[in-house]
């Protein structure tokens, strides 16, 4: 990982303004940064990740496939970084650019889910932060209506994980047991998506367990908890962090 932010680093250091591959070259930058981020938490990563784009002397152009590439990048390290530090103009300015992408794009845009989700994201945790529950409701809305049949498998996986905590954290916020329901149910249909083995597996089954374990739910059961994480602790084979 090192190495690969230093080659990511020294390529856009040497690419002039107005070069083709200046955008691609600063998204690869800034997930490098971010992966890093996630492993030592160190927030200086995501400040200069955040600030390759703030500086940058492009013109994002929100139909533009590469720019709104790059565009979901800065808004996954503002996301990061609001997690992180609580920077409530991060997680203001994510909501703000995602706005404007999905006023500008089409729904049958290759992009449209993932700046429906980049958006439904920044709701989710503004809402589970400032404890606001409109908030996650519209997550839940803008999640809830992405869930086409066509959705290819990886990117509905990605939005049934969002939207099944968007439910949970509804729940724990107004107490609505249908959301409990609601929640469990989008963590069992994301389940059947995830082959044994696969890196998301565990954490989902891992999920599971703790939903069976919360208190003021109908299904509240430390036997089926206890099941679900032997499951889990079975299953992880790749995310050593779980």
């Amino acid at each position: 990982l090192e190495e690969a932010i230093e080659l990511c680093r020294d390529s856009h250091r040497r690419m002039p303004p107005g070069h083709s591959e200046l955008l691609s070259t600063r998204s690869h930058l800034a997930t490098g940064l971010c992966l890093r981020f996630e492993e030592l938490d160190n927030v200086s990563d995501l400040n200069e990740a955040i600030d390759l784009f703030r500086t940058a002397d492009v013109e994002i152009c929100m139909t533009n496939v590469q720019h709104l590439t790059s565009m979901s990048t800065y808004n996954s390290c503002l996301r990061l970084r609001y997690e992180a530090a609580s920077i409530s103009s991060d997680i203001d300015e994510s909501i703000l650019l995602s706005r404007g992408a999905l006023n500008v794009i089409s729904p049958d845009h290759t992009l449209y889910p993932h700046v429906l989700h980049d958006l439904a994201s920044a709701l989710f945790l503004r809402g589970q932060h400032l404890k606001q529950v409109p908030n996650v409701r519209e997550a839940i809305q803008l999640l809830e209506k992405s869930r086409t049949p066509d959705l290819p498998e990886t990117m509905r996986s990605v939005l049934l994980e969002t939207l099944g905590l968007s439910y949970l954290s509804e729940f724990r916020l107004s107490g609505d047991i249908e959301c409990s329901l609601k929640s469990r149910e989008v963590a069992l249909e994301r389940i059947q998506l995830l082959p044994s083995g696969h890196q998301e597996r565990s954490r989902c089954l891992f999920q599971l367990a703790e939903l069976h374990l919360l208190h003021g739910t109908p299904y509240r059961d430390r036997e089926v908890a206890l099941r679900y994480l032997s499951l889990g602790l079975m299953d992880n084979h790749h995310d050593v962090r779980a």
